[in-house]
């Protein structure tokens, strides 16, 4: 979140974000339902659970506890919007746009 300088005012711009990077439509409660953790704000020490527009400002206030000051939202994608066939830190993305972190699946 930090390196690209965004942060979410609505839940649904989280599910906007992940439609339009794999071109597949999908809604908020779609990505929350997906595992029984949700969908996750964390700095990779302390998490918060989003449900609801108001754990977005519960997630920002964290503050980070590793150097890196990294904060990440976590959530498991649909099976539709990867191939069968992927698998994480093997399969090649075609991505574009200006680099900003990595997928790891």
């Amino acid at each position: 979140i930090k390196k690209v300088n965004w942060i979410p005012k609505h839940v649904e711009e989280i599910a906007e974000v992940a439609s339009k990077a794999f071109e597949c439509p999908m809604s908020f409660q779609e990505l929350a339902q997906e595992t029984a953790y949700g969908v996750i704000g964390t700095d990779h020490i302390e998490k918060v659970q989003i449900e609801e527009d108001d754990d977005i400002p519960k997630f920002v206030a964290i503050k980070t506890k590793t150097r890196f000051e990294e904060k990440v939202i976590k959530f498991r994608l649909p099976e539709r919007a990867v191939q069968a066939s992927f698998q994480p830190k093997k399969t090649k993305v075609l991505v574009k746009g200006k680099p900003c972190g990595k997928f790891f699946g």
